[in-house]
């Protein structure tokens, strides 16, 4: 883990995952940054600068426990908009270019502990920065797309 567990940084078939703990980088039930979250991600964003043109998905995810406030209106809505303040960041910040990055919100859809306890709750909420690799990349809907395109006439 990278600042006393606030960024654990894992490899799976979709690629190097650098999960963002919501403690260190989010207020409960909020979007927009904590104080000094911006600071913590510039060694990340820094580090993404000098990737070659890899592309980057970057989840959202919640614990299951429904959002209860004016801002959301589901645990997808705030996913969704965490993600989005990343990407926002990664562009406005660090400029990573935009065609590299894609955005998704699970919700609480795919937990990667038990909800059943708080230590597990605070696992699942957290923004995943997906560093996809060439397979993942490759079954992108975006490449898809571009490959539909390329054997069609349009």
């Amino acid at each position: 883990m990278l600042g006393e567990g606030k960024v654990s940084i894992s490899l799976h078939p979709r690629g190097l995952v650098l999960s963002l703990r919501e403690g260190a980088f989010f207020p409960i039930g909020k979007a927009a940054f904590r104080a000094g979250a911006e600071e913590l991600l510039q060694q990340i964003g820094d580090t993404i600068g000098q990737i070659p043109m890899q592309p980057i998905r970057l989840e959202g995810h919640t614990d299951n426990v429904p959002i209860h406030n004016d801002e959301f209106a589901s645990n997808w809505d705030l996913s969704s908009w965490r993600a989005i303040e990343v990407m926002n960041l990664l562009i406005d910040r660090f400029g990573i270019a935009p065609a590299r990055l894609s955005v998704v919100g699970y919700g609480e859809l795919r937990p990667v502990a038990d909800n059943d306890s708080a230590q597990g709750r605070a696992a699942n909420r957290r923004v995943d920065i997906v560093i996809l690799s060439r397979s993942a990349a490759a079954m992108a809907p975006r490449q898809e797309l571009e490959n539909r395109a390329a054997s069609t006439d349009l």
